[in-house]
């Protein structure tokens, strides 16, 4: 379809020549060089450049749903997002940055190291909550060690300590390879896609170590039976939230201290970590600190029996706003239940914030960590509520179906 771009081009801001060039080329070639580059530099490109900004692809405003609903659900661009992480240390670039627009650069995530007098903090990751303070150290909100994540934004939350550290022991992760992964984030009391985004998380965050535990106890190790997905679940609730010396029950306990037993090797990942010269992360310093709250998490029994190891894990205090502020339809859709084809009770109401992210198998190690996008994430929710009649026929769900249905959603248009 090698249409030209002359109507384009005759709106862009650029000269005659440039023009007569740019408008000598095809879409379909522009959009062969789009899909060249690599992922990093689309936002560059896009804002150097309104052709190439127009070639993003177009998909409906909610890609779950094909019709259009009267003009409700029109053909949009694919919202371009981006992150300047803190590699802009330069004053003057940050000042430039926030005059365009760009957003904050805070918070993002970092990895510490080579601390002396705190060295239970090396080798852990957290968030750089804003610029150097006038002693300069950056504010960092740690991973305090059980598989608690904080709320979006610069919220803090009241069990993940923050600490000062010099800019010198940050190591800033930026790398998809082998630093970071994408998960998504589904927003309480919003709507249906509007309030869900990717996002980034640390591969090393204890939250990706307390799954690869709970996939070993699940999946069953040598001659160990598995547990069920629901059994698992009902001991995570009973956990949730609980600091290591609330857990008064043994049963509790144990799980607690087969996290911190593995954490050790979970910690030292099959490849080579980046830029920093850290030392290898024993047991000691990979111990959860005593403040560590146990993250209200559990796994998706409906995805489980698609073959997705799915974990969701709430943010914010049961209950803790306004009821409808609190609604949270997707993490419901996604505990329904195998057998009734209902989530649990405390999984229907009080939800809030919530981050869904692909769980490790016990074999995988930190660095097989697989990236969960918002296109599966749009397929999860129009599989649920459509082929599984939004849990009537999830007796149907299997692996085999999941993957072929995801397979065809990917190549509608716009979903590639």
């Amino acid at each position: 379809m090698a249409t030209s771009l002359a109507n384009e081009v005759a709106a862009l801001d650029v000269s005659d020549d440039d023009g007569q060039l740019l408008g000598t080329l095809a879409r379909d070639e522009l959009a062969c060089v789009w899909r060249a580059l690599a992922s990093d530099d689309h936002f560059a490109f896009a804002l150097s450049c309104k052709t190439f900004n127009s070639l993003r692809p177009r998909r409906r405003k909610f890609p779950w749903i094909e019709e259009d609903m009267g003009g409700e659900n029109p053909m949009v661009n694919v919202k371009m997002e981006t992150r300047l992480l803190s590699i802009m240390r330069s004053p003057t670039l940050q000042a430039w940055a926030a005059s365009v627009g760009a957003p904050s650069i805070y918070p993002h995530w970092v990895e510490i190291y080579g601390l002396q007098g705190a060295a239970q903090y090396n080798g852990r990751v957290g968030r750089a909550l804003g610029p150097p303070n006038d002693s300069g150290r950056v504010p960092v909100e740690v991973d305090a060690g059980a598989g608690e994540l904080p709320r979006r934004g610069m919220h803090s939350a009241p069990s993940l300590k923050s600490i000062l550290i010099k800019p010198s022991n940050l190591h800033v992760l930026t790398s998809l390879e082998d630093e970071l992964v994408y998960a998504c984030h589904a927003e309480g009391g919003g709507g249906l896609g509007s309030s869900w985004t990717a996002v980034l998380l640390p591969r090393l965050h204890s939250c990706f170590n307390r799954e690869e535990v709970t996939s070993d106890l699940i999946d069953g190790r040598g001659n160990r039976r598995g547990q069920s997905v629901d059994m698992n679940n009902l001991r995570q609730w009973g956990m949730a939230g609980k600091t290591e010396e609330e857990m008064a029950d043994e049963l509790e306990r144990t799980a607690f201290l087969g996290l911190v037993m593995n954490q050790g090797t979970i910690h030292s990942p099959p490849y080579k970590r980046a830029a920093t010269k850290t030392p290898d992360i024993t047991p000691d310093n990979s111990y959860p600190l005593r403040h560590a709250r146990w993250g209200r998490v559990q796994r998706s029994p409906l995805l489980a029996k698609c073959g997705v190891r799915l974990a969701i894990q709430r943010v914010e205090r049961p209950n803790g706003r306004a009821r409808a502020s609190m609604q949270n339809k997707l993490a419901t859709f996604l505990m329904i239940d195998t057998e009734s084809g209902f989530a649990p009770p405390h999984w229907q109401d009080g939800i809030g914030d919530t981050y869904i992210y692909r769980a490790p198998g016990a074999e995988d190690g930190m660095g097989n960590l697989k990236h969960l996008d918002l296109t599966e994430l749009g397929f999860m929710w129009e599989y649920i509520s459509g082929e599984l009649g939004s849990g009537e026929f999830v007796q149907e769900a299997s692996t085999a179906d999941y993957r072929k249905r995801l397979a065809e959603y990917r190549e509608r248009p716009g979903n590639e």
